[in-house]
């Protein structure tokens, strides 16, 4: 696990970052002037890194909350985790209200009687990217950029005694208000963003907290059983509202914002609702094993040089074993070459697939491809058509009857025959499939060559062998 965390609370312009020690806080670091768009994120996090003595090699987790974030409440029928992804995917881009992609996650929430549903968080797509940039820029690893729900979700569960109690929590900011009703276990509900602050409006928030009492009771049949009153302010806020509501309230003391940065700090990435994807998240551990991969060469190595050189003294102390020796010697020599060989083979096949991902992602996989098709390409055997096109996650089937779900790119060669290779074809034809479904495409050939033939013959469509042309399918996943 992360040795060193920086939790920061970026909250309508307020930026805060705790440095996190194996769960425990040792320093906080605040932004004098308040940080509202990405420049500003860039030189208030070089500032508390500056502070707080933290440069490189740290995790980063973020809880961010403004007028850019957008918190829906979405019906959702059954279904698993890679349905609800796709489902949740068209769904971001119809509710979003800004023109560029969306970055998307999402929250389960408890049952309601209407059926299951989500909380979907959304930003745009290069804001996400933008801050991810600026993380590596400064050699820190970003693992998650949640929304404020999932910190004060946290904080109810932490409050709640019964994990089957309903619990209120409200979150008092300088410019908003941010309502969050969750079970005592953590299970949110629902989350409502107010745009207005609490001062002067102490009567109309209450009005707002009732409103979320009564849609508790009528959407999820649920009572809510206490409110927590959290910010600055909360004790005046707490004790209006305790004329004004007939649930207990109650107002909590705590260290505001660097609250929220110390909890996302402790927090698991590997959640639905955090906005980093997963190959972000797994950088560092792939930078982890591919130094332990040099590590563990090196090492091997180094041993295998001792061993040379121990065996070669043994040599020359022990003339009438030289033989015996010798043979080691080479015995060994050759177990580190293979080594060396099959180490260099699985970066080669590492640096392939990173290649051909990076391809698709750019939309040069096509280009990627021919001229991965021209280096396998049997001599001889001439195509007279090649096409790859993007597949959108279909399921499409193999010969034998086999489904193939998830595919990328789907591809199509087409070919004829000449006389002058007619009898060495099929082999020829055998090796570029099995070339095609090894890495680093480990492509799903969906249609033989011999499938293509039999079909052009049954259809009469050769007059004798040299006529028949070849026809290879396939997707990569």
């Amino acid at each position: 696990m992360s040795r060193r965390k920086l939790g920061i609370s970026w909250i309508r312009g307020q930026f805060i970052a705790v440095h996190i020690i194996r769960g425990k806080r040792i320093k906080a670091w605040e932004s004098p002037a308040p940080v509202t768009d990405l420049p500003g994120f860039n030189q208030a996090l070089a500032a508390a890194g500056k502070d707080l003595g933290f440069y490189r090699g740290g995790d980063v987790s973020i809880v961010y909350e403004s007028d850019m974030i957008s918190h829906s409440l979405v019906q959702a029928p059954p279904m698993n985790t890679r349905d609800m992804a796709a489902f949740l995917s068209r769904k971001a881009q119809q509710e979003k209200a800004f023109e560029e992609d969306a970055a998307w996650s999402y929250t389960r929430t408890l049952p309601s009687r209407e059926g299951e549903g989500v909380v979907l968080h959304l930003l745009p797509m290069p804001f996400v990217n933008a801050i991810i940039r600026i993380c590596e820029e400064f050699y820190l690893y970003p693992v998650s950029l949640l929304p404020l729900s999932d910190a004060m979700a946290l904080h109810i569960r932490g409050l709640s005694k019964d994990v089957d109690a309903i619990g209120m929590l409200v979150a008092l900011f300088p410019d908003q208000c941010q309502i969050l009703v969750a079970r005592g276990d953590g299970t949110i509900l629902f989350v409502r963003d107010l745009v207005y602050t609490w001062s002067g409006n102490e009567t109309r928030l209450g009005m707002e907290i009732e409103r979320s009492h009564l849609f508790t009771r009528q959407r999820f049949a649920q009572m809510i059983s206490r409110i927590w009153v959290l910010g600055s302010g909360s004790e005046q806020m707490a004790e209006q509202l305790r004329g004004q509501v007939q649930i207990p309230v109650t107002s909590l003391k705590s260290s505001g914002a660097f609250e929220w940065a110390f909890v996302t700090g402790t927090l698991p990435p590997y959640v639905h609702s955090n906005m980093i994807q997963h190959d972000i998240q797994k950088k560092r551990t792939l930078r982890g094993i591919m130094r332990a991969s040099a590590a563990l060469v090196f090492v091997l190595v180094l041993s295998s040089a001792f061993t040379v050189l121990n065996v070669e003294w043994l040599v020359a102390q022990q003339g009438p074993q030289a033989s015996r020796a010798a043979a080691e010697i080479g015995q060994l020599q050759q177990e580190k070459t293979a080594w060396i060989n099959k180490i260099e083979a699985l970066e080669k096949i590492i640096r392939h697939r990173k290649a051909f991902e990076a391809a698709a992602i750019s939309a040069i996989a096509p280009v990627w491809f021919a001229r991965y098709a021209g280096a396998i390409m049997p001599a001889g055997l001439v195509l007279t058509h090649i096409s790859i096109r993007k597949a959108g996650g279909k399921i499409f089937r193999q010969d034998a009857g086999a489904e193939i779900a998830g595919a990328s790119w789907t591809f199509k060669l087409q070919g004829p025959q000449s006389e002058d290779h007619a009898s060495r074809l099929p082999t020829q034809l055998a090796a570029l499939e099995a070339a095609l479904a090894a890495p680093p495409l480990s492509a799903h050939i969906t249609q033989s060559w011999r499938e293509s033939w039999l079909r052009y013959i049954r259809q009469g469509g050769a007059t004798h062998a040299d006529d028949v042309p070849f026809t290879i399918e396939g997707a990569i996943p």
